[in-house]
């Protein structure tokens, strides 16, 4: 019986810790729909912490003035927890959406939640409490190092640029949309590769990646390469980030049309890491 016992508390403590994790990484995912479960988790009164309901909070009111419909139901989510801390702390910033012009849905949850929460508090949350980028880049950094793949030593340089694309190597591929917006030029091989990597992921991309994404965008539009056109517009058309959206629409109408364009799935990623890792 006593055995028994201990595995029951041993399991527990493990559970906590496992919720606790998960929803801390899912919150600093900077991912709307890992955002929301962490919400939900966190609405079921399974690690509702001050420092969980921040970074939330500050999920909150850095995303609610953009009004993005597929955003609506999580910042919602968001209001609701927030609620359900008890914390009069995020009183004012509740009060302060449901009295803004944003969608209906949000303003309402905002308004029933803040109701929710005691009207005195020593210490409002402030907007700039938590860096949402820096915690972004520490999660890719955490998910990066189990699985930290490095280059043969022979690779040429084009190679190397194509393995740091195909690996997600942010720092990387921002510098090299940099260099293309200064050369005002593009190789065919690499603008392929970035082309396949803002297919993956323009639709929904976290803040921390949305400047590099932009930057792919506005370096292409200074380029003759026509052959990204269509993926410009594809872009602009389906993202929901206000930046990748205004770059793409900017290269779009600068490129020419050409007889053949980029179409997503011509570069293979997987087949470029296995051919090129060490």
């Amino acid at each position: 019986m006593k055995n028994i016992f201990l595995s029951v508390l041993l399991a527990s403590a493990m559970s906590v810790s496992i919720a606790k994790a998960d929803v801390y990484q899912q919150l600093s995912s900077g991912d709307i729909a890992q955002i929301k479960r962490a919400a939900q988790t966190m609405y079921a009164g399974n690690e509702n912490s001050r420092e969980n309901a921040d970074v939330l909070a500050e999920i909150l009111v850095t995303k609610y003035k953009d009004n993005i419909d597929t955003e609506i139901d999580t910042l919602s989510w968001a209001c609701k927890t927030l609620a359900s801390t008890s914390d009069g702390r995020y009183r004012a910033l509740l009060k302060k959406i449901a009295d803004s012009d944003v969608h209906s849905k949000l303003r309402k949850y905002a308004k029933k939640s803040y109701r929710k929460l005691p009207k005195e508090t020593n210490d409002p949350f402030q907007q700039g409490t938590v860096e949402l980028n820096t915690l972004a880049e520490q999660e890719v950094t955490r998910v990066a190092s189990k699985a930290k793949i490095i280059p043969k030593a022979n690779l040429t340089a084009t190679q190397r640029k194509l393995f740091a694309i195909a690996k997600g190597d942010l720092r990387s591929i921002k510098s090299l949309a940099q260099d293309i917006y200064e050369r005002k030029a593009v190789d065919t091989e690499i603008g392929d590769a970035l082309s396949e990597y803002l297919l993956l992921n323009y639709a929904k991309a976290p803040e921390f990646q949305a400047d590099t994404l932009a930057w792919i965008c506005r370096s292409f539009g200074k380029t003759d390469q026509g052959r990204y056109k269509q993926v410009m517009k594809v872009v602009y058309k389906g993202t929901n980030h206000h930046k990748i959206r205004s770059r793409a629409r900017d290269a779009y109408l600068d490129l020419s049309d050409a007889d053949d364009y980029y179409q997503k799935g011509q570069v293979d990623f997987d087949e470029i890491v296995n051919k090129f890792k060490a």
